[in-house]
């Protein structure tokens, strides 16, 4: 990142299809390390916890990020069309 973001809300720039592969498998390594560390005994309690939903969301957010990267513009924006309830095509 080289530069700061002023809004979280804005959503990051697409990946290249190459660096979503890399993150897609990083963020399924993270989910795998979060797995096991929710059957882990070693910890017990809050703190484990604690570091599974960091892992999980951390994750996820990789998953998301490298998925949304990975499909195409107009994939991106038939779904969203679809999710408004409106059709580009309908004649009414």
């Amino acid at each position: 990142m080289d530069r700061v973001r002023t809004r979280f809300w804005q959503l990051p720039e697409r990946l290249t299809p190459r660096r979503a592969r890399l993150t897609l498998g990083l963020a399924l390594a993270i989910l795998g390390l979060a797995f096991i560390a929710l059957g882990s005994v070693e910890n017990e309690g809050p703190s484990r916890l604690l570091s599974v939903a960091a892992l999980v969301l951390t994750g996820l957010g990789n998953l998301t990020w490298s998925r949304g990267s990975l499909l195409s513009k107009r994939k991106v924006a038939r779904r969203y069309v679809r999710s408004r309830g409106c059709s580009p095509c309908s004649s009414s």
